[in-house]
């Protein structure tokens, strides 16, 4: 089972020349799923409160590499634009023989001895941004189409106690993004609780920024999730 809660802000240049900033507000959702060594599938429902039009996310999480791909589409009701993006990321960490990253999320490898490990994130954003026609200014003459990429060097480590019953995480990372050139940076923190032999519990919270220029227009990025996963496996042995 998971309980999520997250959302995302942007701010761009209108044909104007105005800035604009375009917040989804929090999203709560509960659900539940099935997984194998990594690979998860989980069907989530929106609790009361905000939504957004679509969302689907897909994660796979190993020792020394990782891969994450969301697709999202939110109206700004309070702007009159809609948006839709497309985010594939990942990473690489380069100690995953001694540090295991999904250990303190998911639980699915055991880390027993606390180590880190020297990290590489990438993102990759497809953004689509259309008016919605609501209003009686036409802020967007045609759908605004943006495409960054962003690359970060960092840090992760990991506390383990009691054998690898308990393990918490912390990891950084800064760096560039483009061709809205300019910075971006993630933080990361995590906890992982085994309560028995077959029975977890963890928390996990990400926050992710950039922002960056591109022909003098701004564009900016803020993505922040936290999830609390309980998870029952089956077939220890």
């Amino acid at each position: 089972m998971v309980l999520n809660s997250y959302g995302q802000a942007y701010r761009l240049t209108l044909d104007n020349g105005e800035t604009v900033r375009l917040e989804s507000g929090e999203v709560r959702e509960a659900g539940i799923g099935i997984g194998y060594h990594g690979l998860d599938y989980v069907q989530t429902f929106s609790l009361p409160g905000k939504s957004l039009n679509k969302h689907f996310e897909f994660n796979f999480y190993d020792n020394s590499c990782g891969l994450q791909i969301i697709n999202s589409e939110e109206e700004f009701d309070n702007q009159g634009l809609a948006a839709r993006t497309l985010t594939l990321s990942g990473y690489v960490a380069f100690n995953g023989r001694h540090f295991s990253y999904p250990a303190a999320y998911y639980g699915n490898y055991i880390q027993k001895r606390s180590a880190g490990s020297p990290m590489i994130y990438f993102w990759y954003d497809h953004s689509r941004v259309w008016d919605m026609g609501i209003s009686a200014t036409k802020l967007l003459s045609e759908e605004r189409r943006i495409d960054n990429i962003a690359l970060c060097g960092g840090y992760a480590y990991n506390w383990a106690f009691n054998g690898g019953k308990t393990v918490v995480n912390v990891s950084g990372a800064a760096g560039i993004v483009a061709p809205y050139w300019g910075g971006a940076v993630e933080l990361r923190a995590g906890m992982m609780h085994w309560l028995g032999r077959n029975f977890r519990i963890s928390l996990a919270s990400t926050q992710y920024g950039s922002m960056g220029w591109q022909n003098g227009e701004l564009f900016s990025a803020h993505e922040w999730l936290t999830c609390l996963y309980l998870t029952w496996c089956f077939g220890i042995r």
